[in-house]
């Protein structure tokens, strides 16, 4: 196999960013298209995308900006998973790491089995909602707990006579 093989080979990626909380409500989801259309314009294909939600970082992350340093509390995050080459990453990273509105932002490599899908954790979300919903006790299992009452109190009655 040659090199040229191994550097062209198309992999799974995905890309997890935070984004300044500056960016209003309406306008993140135009941001989100233009880092898409960054991956895009370095030959990247988009495969799935996690919706964006704002939050409060467990840490402050300062980035210099125009020469200051702007330390963040809160941002607003996604992700988006993408097909691409190795050569694509390289320039993707650049482009998304020059953008001062993207706070923070990592590449990583993944796979696209179940067993480390994004799309396996919300279903054991989903899972784990109906399994609490199920573990409480059916209006039966009351009824049935006050015949066994009923039939105890009947033989103490009985035992009484």
């Amino acid at each position: 196999m040659s090199n040229e093989n191994t550097t062209n080979d198309v992999k799974l990626y995905e890309l997890g960013f935070h984004l300044d909380p500056a960016i209003t409500e309406d306008k993140v989801s135009s941001k989100i298209d233009g880092i898409k259309k960054v991956l895009l314009d370095n030959g990247a294909e988009v495969v799935k995308e996690g919706e964006a939600k704002a939050m409060k970082l467990s840490y402050e992350i300062t980035k210099a900006i125009s020469g200051k340093n702007i330390r963040f509390n809160t941002s607003t995050f996604s992700w988006v998973k993408f097909n691409a080459t190795v050569e694509g990453i390289e320039s993707i990273k650049e482009e998304i790491d020059s953008d001062d509105e993207v706070i923070r932002s990592i590449i990583v490599k993944t796979t696209d089995d179940d067993e480390h899908s994004t799309s396996k954790i919300a279903n054991e979300d989903e899972e784990a909602e109906m399994d609490e919903e199920e573990s409480k006790p059916a209006p039966e299992v009351k009824k049935e707990e006050k015949t066994e009452e009923a039939s105890k109190e009947e033989v103490k009655e009985t035992e009484e006579k």
